[in-house]
């Protein structure tokens, strides 16, 4: 049986999209998010985001999803992504921006507010 490994990253305004598929001939496989980070760590690929789409306030950096905010972010602020842990949530260490204070925080953002690319 001949098998076809692929992993595709969708980089997009909204979310930063994954799937990693493994195609047999008997069908289609998708791998678990634990799996997908830990194939894009091996590969050690740099994505980082920009803060886009606050009209109001600030993007909480959380200490988890839906948890408790540390910091907020505004409009320009860089990002690093580091991991997700579904398409809503993503991991990221504050680069750079307006407020400066919080550079270098880590913590989860809503992806929503996020634009994000290949270094």
């Amino acid at each position: 049986m001949k098998r076809h490994a692929r992993t595709i990253l969708s980089l997009t305004t909204s979310a930063l999209a994954t799937l990693s598929l493994t195609t047999t001939a008997t069908g289609t496989q998708a791998r678990s998010q634990t799996e997908f980070n830990q194939t894009i760590a091996q590969a050690n690929p740099v994505v980082h985001c920009l803060v886009v789409g606050i009209e109001r306030g600030q993007l909480a950096v959380r200490r988890s999803p839906n948890g408790q905010a540390i910091a907020g972010l505004n409009n320009d602020n860089v990002v690093r992504f580091i991991r997700s842990q579904d398409t809503s949530w993503y991991y990221v260490r504050v680069v750079r921006g307006p407020n400066q204070r919080v550079n270098g925080i880590e913590g989860w953002v809503n992806s929503q507010y996020l634009e994000c690319g290949w270094d």
